[in-house]
């Protein structure tokens, strides 16, 4: 989209490109296979004392462990990883797990991971796709989903989500997701900056970056506005939905699931109800 007509700015077209959208409308491009954008992605999963695009290395290991010894993880066992960007989990699961599957819709990550696990772990194998097309039966002992992707779905993507998620696990198999819950709420604002060079383009560029809340369910959303010198513009939207603990316990039950496990995290600290996070272990039935 371009706001500049004739040489002049659409001040209409600028003012709805930055209005508040409706709860989980779409960003105006895919900016995950944007070759410079996913290279930024890729830069910030990759550093260990970053919690953006990745967790902290520290945290992926506590993690990591938790789970492993929580579902008996061994060479029995086959595991899926949604969503698994470079595969950072994927290189401590494949350590102990029988087969590893990594599925992301990054081809920048995908060829990371390839190039850098591949090699050291021949149980391993990764495919770029998009995980609400997930068609395996039966395949899997557990499947993970980690770092909120959950309460990134629109509200029928995270029910397609656990239908599929329950299709592809065994009988009893195991699905390992976090979410944000209700005490993870945020207060609107709006922000303009002027980058030289920045996250969104190497190029000149405004962004302007509004927290937005919704209710009802109750979802936070970061929305960026990115211009370049010519006016030509891209919308970015991140959405997580914040849970009470009955909308997630319901939703996890309508879908054939039980809860087995629940934590504060997936390093498995205690849950309390002023938990901004939630960590679960929950069973196909």
């Amino acid at each position: 989209m371009n706001i500049i007509d004739q040489n002049k700015i659409n001040f209409g077209a600028l003012e709805n490109a930055i209005s508040k959208p409706h709860a989980y409308q779409k960003s105006t491009v895919p900016f995950w296979d944007d070759p410079y954008i996913s290279t930024q992605m890729l830069n910030f999963h990759l550093d260990p004392e970053v919690e953006a695009a990745s967790k902290k290395a520290e945290t992926i290991l506590a993690e990591t462990a938790f789970i492993e010894e929580t579902v008996k993880l061994d060479k029995t066992k086959t595991v899926i990883d949604l969503g698994c960007g470079p595969g950072l989990y994927i290189n401590e699961f494949a350590k102990k797990a029988g087969s590893v599957l990594g599925i992301d819709l990054s081809q920048n990550s995908i060829d990371y991971a390839c190039k850098t696990i591949l090699p050291h772990h021949k149980n391993v194998s990764f495919i770029k796709m998009n995980y609400l097309d997930l068609q395996d039966e039966s395949r899997f002992d557990l499947a993970t989903l980690i770092y909120y992707d959950f309460g990134a779905l629109n509200l029928q993507e995270q029910g397609k989500l656990l239908d599929n998620v329950h299709h592809v696990l065994k009988k009893d198999g195991i699905f390992v997701l976090d979410v944000l819950t209700d005490q993870a709420r945020q207060v609107e604002s709006f922000d303009v900056k002027f980058h030289q060079k920045g996250f969104w383009s190497p190029e000149p560029y405004m962004e302007i970056h509004r927290k937005l809340i919704y209710k009802d369910p109750l979802i936070r959303a970061d929305q960026y506005t990115i211009m370049d010198e010519t006016g030509q513009v891209r919308i970015i939207r991140n959405y997580d939905r914040l849970f009470t603990m009955s909308e997630i316990t319901n939703l996890i039950i309508d879908h054939g699931f039980r809860i087995t496990g629940l934590y504060r995290n997936l390093q498995g600290d205690p849950w309390n109800t002023s938990s901004t996070t939630m960590g679960l272990f929950v069973q196909k039935i």
